[in-house]
């Protein structure tokens, strides 16, 4: 996740310092001067470290944070303070904040406590945990490949686990397009960071850029307060696009410069921000059709299409279906609430005709 920290300190020459120490490839730094309506101002920003003055903190401002405290994606508070009073030092953390630095602290020792807080923010993963998926064991080698075609895509998409290339997931709905992207995402180099998917076809049109790109404060109505977006969430892990071809026109431009760029822009801000996203993208849409028809962006299509993963329908591989079937007895049985030990010969054989009909008919 991109992280985001906000320092409002006193001495310009420390501010300075801690701005550049702080500033990384994954975090973003922002300073705010206005002392009287900081606290305000911060509880309507998303960030996850707000470092102050205790010049700024104040009975009225000690309401303000509290209110910050509430908020599910509450940023870490810290202090400085030049006074040693361990009651002073006892009271701010009683109240709230989670560390109370001394200011006289040299730039070094102040920047590397407040990294470290960072540090422990980024392993304890804190995001949205409506937007994460947990992932458990997924992986390539959970996909059931006894026939010729899906033995062939299975060792076709190990090729693809290790590089960092855009993939464009394509199949008939129900093939596991999401499954597949999450094996690629878990067992590739950005194991270890977020896994987001966005489903474009259902969120509405009107939400949708806010979704995958985030909003400042008052940039709708409505906006009372930034938020991430979702390609902010994913930094230095992988974005999975479900049903792209679902995007609307105008906003595929945006998108596109996003691939392009490597950077995202908030709805209502001024400022770009660099990100480290893979981009898995899956659809069940004939996107060549789509762009012949004017109805999505060729540009973007050659730039989701940088690799192409078709996964077989289940009629080109029927020799899957008998431990497709003992899969889904092993995931069912616990949530239906009896007992099934397994599956007739003719139920099986009805399962393999009907498959083998639909061939026929298409």
């Amino acid at each position: 996740m991109l992280m985001r920290a906000i320092i409002a300190i006193e001495n310009q020459a420390l501010q300075e310092s801690l701005c550049r120490s702080l500033a990384k490839s994954d975090t973003v730094v922002e300073t705010i001067k206005d002392q009287k309506h900081f606290w305000s101002k911060v509880s309507r920003k998303t960030c996850d470290l707000v470092v102050v003055s205790r010049h700024f903190v104040t009975s009225h401002s000690t309401r303000e944070m509290h209110k910050l405290k509430d908020l599910p994606d509450a940023p870490a508070i810290v202090i400085l303070s030049d006074i040693e009073s361990k009651e002073e030092k006892a009271q701010f953390i009683t109240e709230g904040f989670n560390a109370v630095l001394n200011s006289g602290l040299s730039p070094e020792k102040l920047s590397g406590a407040l990294n470290t807080i960072l540090d422990k923010r980024r392993s304890a993963g804190f995001m949205y945990p409506n937007k994460t998926k947990t992932l458990g064991e997924a992986k390539l080698s959970n996909f059931v490949a006894n026939s010729p075609s899906m033995s062939r895509f299975v060792k076709f998409a190990g090729h693809v686990i290790n590089s960092d290339s855009t993939v464009l997931i394509l199949g008939e709905t129900g093939v596991g397009k999401e499954k597949l992207a999450q094996a690629l995402h878990a067992e590739g180099p950005r194991c270890k960071g977020p896994f987001i998917p966005v489903d474009c076809g259902a969120l509405p049109e009107s939400l949708l850029e806010s979704e995958l790109f985030g909003h400042e404060e008052g940039a709708f109505t409505g906006a009372v307060r930034s938020s991430r977006g979702c390609f902010e969430l994913a930094h230095s892990g992988t974005i999975f696009l479900d049903e792209v071809g679902e995007i609307p026109y105008h906003l595929q431009p945006k998108l596109l410069r996003t691939l392009e760029n490597s950077e995202i822009r908030r709805i209502g801000g001024e400022k770009t921000v660099r990100i480290n996203v893979r981009v898995i993208a899956a659809t069940n849409r004939d996107l060549d059709g789509e762009v012949k028809a004017k109805r999505f962006r060729k540009d973007l299509y050659y730039r989701l299409n940088v690799v192409a993963l078709t996964i077989p329908p289940l009629r080109e591989r029927i020799e899957d279906i008998p431990e497709l079937v003992e899969c889904y007895i092993k995931h069912l049985r616990p949530r239906i609430g009896c007992e099934v030990c397994g599956i007739t010969d003719e139920a099986l054989l009805l399962f393999e005709k009907l498959n083998e009909r639909t061939v026929n008919i298409r």
